[in-house]
């Protein structure tokens, strides 16, 4: 199962890529929301390594952008949102539920008597 998602993902990310590449196609948002609703059927298929299914299908896109144009930056991109999350995934939306829900509440809020 985990070679075949990669080798989905790597197809995938190469399809993108592909319309992505192409001069009449000029929308980001497009790309960018079947990348995300890719990476999340990848994820809820194979949740043991979604790093891998992330890094497999985004690789593309700068791969093109170095063969292209040598914009090494790209890469650079690449590198800092594969490595951007200092916790693993299932871990973030705990996280982001404590960050919006606990605030600090003053005493005058709180009802001090």
């Amino acid at each position: 199962m985990q070679k075949a998602l990669l080798i989905i993902s790597l197809a995938l990310g190469a399809v993108v890529t592909y319309v992505d590449s192409r001069p009449t196609w000029d929308d980001t948002g497009v790309t960018a929301g079947a990348l995300l609703v890719i990476s999340g059927v990848l994820g809820f298929l194979g949740p043991k390594r979604p790093w891998l299914w992330a890094l497999a299908l985004g690789v593309w896109i700068p791969l093109l952008g170095v063969i292209r144009a040598q914009n090494y930056g790209a890469l650079l991109a690449l590198v800092v949102s594969e490595t951007a999350l200092p916790m693993p995934p299932n871990k973030i939306n705990s996280v982001v539920e404590r960050v919006i829900l606990v605030r600090n509440v003053d005493e005058k809020e709180f009802g001090s008597h």
